[in-house]
Protein backbone atom coordinates (compact mmCIF):
# COMPACT_ATOMS: atom_id res chain seq x y z
CA UNK A 1 0.00 0.00 0.00
CA UNK A 2 1.35 3.45 -0.92
CA UNK A 3 1.45 6.07 1.81
CA UNK A 4 -0.23 9.21 0.50
CA UNK A 5 0.44 12.83 1.39
CA UNK A 6 -2.63 12.75 3.65
CA UNK A 7 -1.25 9.78 5.57
CA UNK A 8 2.11 11.51 5.98
CA UNK A 9 0.23 14.58 7.24
CA UNK A 10 -1.42 12.42 9.90
CA UNK A 11 1.94 11.00 10.95
CA UNK A 12 3.45 14.51 10.97
CA UNK A 13 0.52 15.74 13.04
CA UNK A 14 1.09 12.96 15.56
CA UNK A 15 4.78 13.93 15.76
CA UNK A 16 3.93 17.60 16.35
CA UNK A 17 1.34 16.62 18.97
CA UNK A 18 3.97 14.52 20.75
CA UNK A 19 6.48 17.37 20.76
CA UNK A 20 3.98 19.99 21.93
CA UNK A 21 2.56 17.85 24.72
CA UNK A 22 5.80 16.31 26.00
CA UNK A 23 5.52 16.03 29.78
CA UNK A 24 1.75 16.57 29.76
CA UNK A 25 0.17 13.89 32.00
CA UNK A 26 -2.94 13.65 29.79
CA UNK A 27 -0.86 13.17 26.65
CA UNK A 28 1.38 10.63 28.38
CA UNK A 29 -1.65 8.56 29.32
CA UNK A 30 -2.73 8.18 25.68
CA UNK A 31 -1.95 4.89 24.00
CA UNK A 32 0.69 5.61 21.37
CA UNK A 33 0.56 3.72 18.09
CA UNK A 34 3.72 1.97 16.95
CA UNK A 35 2.45 1.15 13.47
CA UNK A 36 0.42 3.01 10.87
CA UNK A 37 -1.11 1.07 7.97
CA UNK A 38 1.29 -1.76 8.69
CA UNK A 39 4.43 0.41 8.80
CA UNK A 40 6.49 1.00 11.93
CA UNK A 41 6.52 4.61 13.05
CA UNK A 42 8.94 6.11 15.53
CA UNK A 43 7.69 6.70 19.08
CA UNK A 44 9.31 10.01 19.93
CA UNK A 45 8.71 9.49 23.66
CA UNK A 46 10.72 6.24 23.58
CA UNK A 47 13.93 8.16 23.05
CA UNK A 48 14.02 8.10 19.24
CA UNK A 49 15.85 11.42 18.98
CA UNK A 50 18.14 12.68 16.31
CA UNK A 51 21.83 12.23 17.11
CA UNK A 52 24.23 15.10 17.54
CA UNK A 53 26.38 15.19 14.43
CA UNK A 54 29.88 16.65 14.08
CA UNK A 55 29.88 17.24 10.33
CA UNK A 56 26.29 17.43 9.09
CA UNK A 57 23.33 19.71 9.75
CA UNK A 58 19.60 19.05 9.47
CA UNK A 59 19.47 21.45 6.50
CA UNK A 60 21.66 19.12 4.43
CA UNK A 61 18.92 16.47 4.64
CA UNK A 62 16.11 18.89 3.79
CA UNK A 63 12.57 17.62 4.12
CA UNK A 64 13.86 14.12 4.89
CA UNK A 65 15.57 15.12 8.16
CA UNK A 66 12.72 14.01 10.48
CA UNK A 67 12.58 10.64 8.69
CA UNK A 68 16.32 9.90 8.63
CA UNK A 69 17.45 6.69 10.33
CA UNK A 70 19.51 7.60 13.40
CA UNK A 71 21.71 4.57 12.69
CA UNK A 72 22.39 5.87 9.18
CA UNK A 73 23.14 9.41 10.43
CA UNK A 74 25.53 8.20 13.12
CA UNK A 75 27.41 5.98 10.66
CA UNK A 76 27.51 8.74 8.02
CA UNK A 77 29.01 11.18 10.53
CA UNK A 78 31.65 8.61 11.55
CA UNK A 79 32.34 7.85 7.86
CA UNK A 80 33.05 11.56 7.28
CA UNK A 81 35.27 11.69 10.38
CA UNK A 82 37.39 8.70 9.38
CA UNK A 83 37.53 9.67 5.70
CA UNK A 84 39.08 13.01 6.65
CA UNK A 85 37.58 14.98 3.76
CA UNK A 86 34.27 16.80 3.30
CA UNK A 87 31.37 14.54 2.33
CA UNK A 88 28.23 16.00 0.82
CA UNK A 89 24.84 14.61 -0.02
CA UNK A 90 24.45 14.10 -3.76
CA UNK A 91 22.35 16.83 -5.40
CA UNK A 92 20.55 14.20 -7.52
CA UNK A 93 16.82 13.72 -7.00
CA UNK A 94 16.16 10.73 -4.77
CA UNK A 95 19.64 10.67 -3.26
CA UNK A 96 18.06 10.56 0.20
CA UNK A 97 14.42 9.69 0.62
CA UNK A 98 11.92 8.43 -1.91
CA UNK A 99 8.25 7.57 -1.80
CA UNK A 100 8.27 4.43 -3.91
CA UNK A 101 5.44 2.22 -2.73
CA UNK A 102 6.59 -1.36 -2.29
CA UNK A 103 10.06 -0.85 -3.79
CA UNK A 104 12.63 -2.33 -1.39
CA UNK A 105 15.22 0.43 -1.89
CA UNK A 106 16.68 1.55 1.42
CA UNK A 107 15.88 5.12 0.32
CA UNK A 108 12.15 4.25 0.34
CA UNK A 109 10.24 5.72 3.29
CA UNK A 110 7.05 4.00 2.13
CA UNK A 111 8.64 0.60 2.73
CA UNK A 112 10.78 1.23 5.81
CA UNK A 113 9.14 4.19 7.57
CA UNK A 114 12.51 5.96 7.56
CA UNK A 115 15.32 6.86 5.19
CA UNK A 116 18.00 4.18 5.61
CA UNK A 117 20.24 5.25 2.72
CA UNK A 118 22.00 8.18 1.16
CA UNK A 119 24.08 8.89 -1.91
CA UNK A 120 27.18 10.91 -1.07
CA UNK A 121 30.04 12.57 -2.94
CA UNK A 122 33.58 13.51 -1.97
CA UNK A 123 36.94 14.39 -3.50
CA UNK A 124 40.48 13.75 -2.33
CA UNK A 125 39.99 10.08 -1.42
CA UNK A 126 39.86 7.16 -3.84
CA UNK A 127 36.78 4.93 -3.93
CA UNK A 128 38.61 1.86 -2.64
CA UNK A 129 39.72 3.70 0.51
CA UNK A 130 36.21 5.11 0.98
CA UNK A 131 34.77 1.59 0.57
CA UNK A 132 37.07 0.24 3.29
CA UNK A 133 36.07 3.08 5.64
CA UNK A 134 32.35 2.56 4.92
CA UNK A 135 32.71 -1.13 5.71
CA UNK A 136 34.64 -0.43 8.94
CA UNK A 137 31.98 2.05 10.07
CA UNK A 138 29.30 -0.61 9.64
CA UNK A 139 27.36 0.28 6.50
CA UNK A 140 25.69 -2.87 5.18
CA UNK A 141 24.88 -1.62 1.68
CA UNK A 142 27.76 -0.02 -0.22
CA UNK A 143 27.73 0.96 -3.88
CA UNK A 144 30.67 2.70 -5.58
CA UNK A 145 30.02 5.05 -8.51
CA UNK A 146 33.20 6.36 -10.19
CA UNK A 147 31.32 8.10 -13.02
CA UNK A 148 28.87 10.25 -11.08
CA UNK A 149 28.93 13.97 -11.79
CA UNK A 150 30.18 16.36 -10.61
CA UNK A 151 32.41 13.85 -8.79
CA UNK A 152 32.65 10.20 -7.77
CA UNK A 153 30.35 8.98 -5.06
CA UNK A 154 28.88 6.16 -3.05
CA UNK A 155 25.53 4.78 -2.05
CA UNK A 156 25.60 3.95 1.67
CA UNK A 157 22.84 2.23 3.64
CA UNK A 158 22.03 0.40 6.86
CA UNK A 159 19.95 -2.51 5.52
CA UNK A 160 19.25 -5.39 7.87
CA UNK A 161 20.21 -8.03 5.31
CA UNK A 162 23.75 -9.33 4.92
CA UNK A 163 26.36 -7.04 3.39
CA UNK A 164 25.49 -5.94 -0.17
CA UNK A 165 28.26 -4.58 -2.42
CA UNK A 166 28.15 -3.31 -6.01
CA UNK A 167 29.36 -0.64 -8.40
CA UNK A 168 27.64 1.40 -11.06
CA UNK A 169 29.92 1.84 -14.08
CA UNK A 170 29.11 4.00 -17.09
CA UNK A 171 29.31 1.97 -20.32
CA UNK A 172 28.13 3.36 -23.66
CA UNK A 173 26.21 6.09 -21.85
CA UNK A 174 24.34 3.68 -19.54
CA UNK A 175 24.97 2.75 -15.94
CA UNK A 176 25.79 -0.95 -15.62
CA UNK A 177 25.95 -2.73 -12.26
CA UNK A 178 29.04 -4.81 -11.56
CA UNK A 179 31.14 -6.04 -8.65
CA UNK A 180 32.40 -3.30 -6.37
CA UNK A 181 36.00 -4.08 -7.35
CA UNK A 182 35.23 -2.84 -10.89
CA UNK A 183 34.97 0.70 -9.48
CA UNK A 184 38.54 0.54 -8.21
CA UNK A 185 40.19 -0.21 -11.57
Amino acid sequence: MRITAAMLAIISGWYIFQRLTAGNAYASALQQPTTFLGFDIPDFNRGDTMPELRYFTAAEFGEWWPLMSTDFLTKLDEFRHRLGVPVRISPATGSLGRESGLDTSQHNVDMWGEVRAGDVMFIGVDLETAYKVAKEVGFTGIGAYPDWKPTQGMHLDVRQAPLALWSGILESGKQVYKSIQQAFV
